[in-house]
């Protein structure tokens, strides 16, 4: 059975993707990286509120709670940035992501449809429109070829 890790998924989309490969992975890059970012400054802002307020979570001290928050934001801030890394590459080469790159994708992917679902719950409309564009930014990196090079052009 094909795996989505081997790069088989493709086998429907047929040769769709030609020159908005490397578009879709540029912004792809650009779009993690600066989510990283964002999140990462929002989740340190949270533990930083969350310290000054002496907000307990479930019992715990409000350290504890900031160092988790803080925490979370290391971690998603270096996961997304990992992540822009193999899709800017593959931009670059002109190549599909590999190994790796679609498996920090397709986590990436599971990740975005968590906070979708969280955000349709909040009721922000234009912040689940962001998550979706994002979300449909990732996937299509994922599935488009890359543009097929001629045989003769290779010498």
């Amino acid at each position: 059975m094909p795996s989505i890790l081997d790069g088989n998924l493709t086998a429907n989309v047929g040769s769709g993707g030609g020159g908005m490969h490397r578009v879709v992975l540029v912004l792809g890059a650009l779009c993690a990286f600066l989510e990283a970012w964002v999140f990462g400054a929002a989740f340190y802002f949270l533990g930083s509120r969350i310290d000054q307020y002496h907000v307990s979570m479930g019992g715990r001290s409000s350290d504890e709670g900031k160092i988790a928050v803080w925490v979370l934001a290391v971690l998603f801030a270096i996961g997304l940035t990992i992540l822009a890394v193999p899709m800017a590459v593959g931009a670059v080469r002109g190549r599909r992501l590999g190994r790796t790159g679609r498996g920090l994708a397709i986590a990436a992917l599971i990740v975005h449809g968590a906070l979708g679902i969280g955000v349709v719950f909040s009721g922000s409309a234009v912040w689940f429109a962001v998550i979706l564009c994002l979300f449909c930014v990732l996937l299509l990196g994922l599935v488009l070829e890359p543009a097929r090079v001629p045989a003769h052009a290779t010498a």
